[in-house]
């Protein structure tokens, strides 16, 4: 009996000893060594661009008006024009002219362009008998670089609300002049070989003179 014990007590001793060997032998991972799952984000989608029509808000009868786009880059050959209400004369680069109709005739002009996704603008103008004499006021300033040199031969441009625009040329000092700006509100431009255009809006008064300064940012090599 006593040898029977003994022999079992060696046995279980025996198992105990083979199971702390095994568990020895595993590895637990470290906490920081557990993977994560890779999240990837969302990406944004991209805005659709924008066009915009500037135009006189009426035509006097029988009269031809002109409208200019912008033009998000890229566009220029998939933007189509559309006349209710009155007749597309032509078209060319981003401007249309529109031909009028009768005194009290309302006459919409539209534009829809097309790239990633499809956008549009119009501009309603009214057919008058003719249209009062517009005010006036006056625009100068000096074009220069960053560094504050004139740039002479800088070429400055206003847009008007006929869809047409006025240019002057930078002299002497980077100066330029405008004598006669019809009044309100008008997107300008300085821009000059190997230069970023400077863009910036300016109001006109009437019988008043405006300035308008501009820096142009020099095109990296």
């Amino acid at each position: 009996m006593t040898l029977r014990i003994l022999l079992t007590l060696i046995f279980v001793l025996f198992a105990a000893a083979c199971v702390l060997a095994y568990d020895s032998e595993i590895a637990l991972p470290e906490a920081n060594n557990f993977s994560r799952p890779a999240f990837s984000a969302t990406p944004t989608p991209t805005p659709c661009p924008k066009v915009s029509i500037r135009g006189p808000a009426q035509v006097a009868a029988g009269e031809i008006g002109t409208f200019r786009v912008s033009i998000p880059k890229g566009m220029g050959d998939t933007v189509a024009w559309s006349v209710e209400g009155g007749r597309l004369i032509g078209i060319e680069g981003d401007q249309a002219r529109v031909a009028s109709g009768n005194p009290g005739e309302t006459v919409r002009v539209s534009v829809e362009a097309q790239s990633s996704c499809r956008v549009s603008d119009s501009l309603v103008f009214t057919v008058v008998d003719t249209l009062p004499e517009p005010d006036f006021g006056s625009l100068e300033g000096i074009v220069k670089d960053l560094n504050g040199h004139p740039l002479n031969g800088a070429m400055v441009i206003v847009s008007l609300p006929n869809g047409g625009s006025a240019k002057e040329t930078t002299s002497n000092g980077g100066k330029y002049e405008f004598n006669r700006i019809i009044v309100g509100e008008h997107p300008c431009e300085a821009t000059m070989g190997g230069f970023e255009a400077d863009k910036e809006s300016i109001t006109i008064r009437k019988n008043k003179s405006a300035r308008k300064d501009f820096a142009l940012k020099a095109h990296k090599n």
